[in-house]
């Protein structure tokens, strides 16, 4: 029961066993743990006759990944178990995919530079883990990427190839095909919900002085 989707099970009082009428008097929930909102049934007081059965539904809906609980309360006129109570439990997985909170260049801070090496930084909104360098798209150098970091931040550093010697737009980005999940499996998408700053200009070149010698 992945977390914030509602879950119905099926529950049989059985009294086909029984010689006389089974009378519940009460079937409800107590003892929630992480569930959102009330356990809903189709009925929580009704009639068995001797030698037939029901079935009662109970909705539920898990309020957050990570294991529920919660208990089943029967009250009924049962001479041996009048009151009987089931836990039902269980875990709600993490079904939902990481996002990148945002995408930005961190070193140098001047968009437009001469600096040998480039660092960007990435956020996700969740711990992440698979990401090296081959999750990524170079454009404009033959500079070599390096990522570091853990959990949600990864620093993204550019450094050597033409990165001396060069003068244009240096791009990174996601990788059309990466490996990104985060520690539930999830794959990530490759999409930036937020700020996504991506491209340096490099500018390497010098300025030209022109002297003029007068004529004697």
């Amino acid at each position: 029961e992945a977390a914030g989707v509602a879950k119905t099970v099926t529950y049989t009082v059985d009294n086909s066993f029984g010689s006389a009428d089974l009378f519940v008097s009460n079937f409800s929930a107590t003892n929630l743990t992480n569930i959102s909102g009330p356990v809903t049934f189709n009925a929580t007081s009704f009639t068995v006759f001797a030698g037939l059965a029901t079935n009662i539904t109970a909705t539920y809906t898990p309020a957050a990944v990570g294991p529920f609980s919660f208990e089943l309360d029967i009250a009924s006129n049962d001479p041996d178990e009048a009151d009987f109570d089931i836990l039902v439990s269980g875990t709600a997985p993490d079904t939902k995919a990481p996002t990148a909170l945002s995408f930005v260049p961190i070193n140098p801070t001047d968009l437009v530079t001469n600096s040998d090496t480039l660092t960007w930084r990435v956020i996700f909104d969740e711990a992440v883990q698979n990401i090296d360098a081959a999750d990524f798209q170079i454009i404009g150098t033959t500079a070599s990427l390096n990522v570091s970091g853990s959990g949600t931040t990864y620093d993204l550093t550019l450094s050597g190839g033409d990165l001396a010697n060069l003068n244009g737009a240096v791009s990174l980005g996601f990788a059309f095909s990466q490996s990104i999940q985060d520690l539930a499996g999830n794959s990530f998408d490759g999409l930036v919900s937020g700020l996504n700053v991506t491209t340096f200009l490099i500018d390497n070149g010098q300025d030209t002085v022109n002297i003029a010698t007068a004529s004697p």
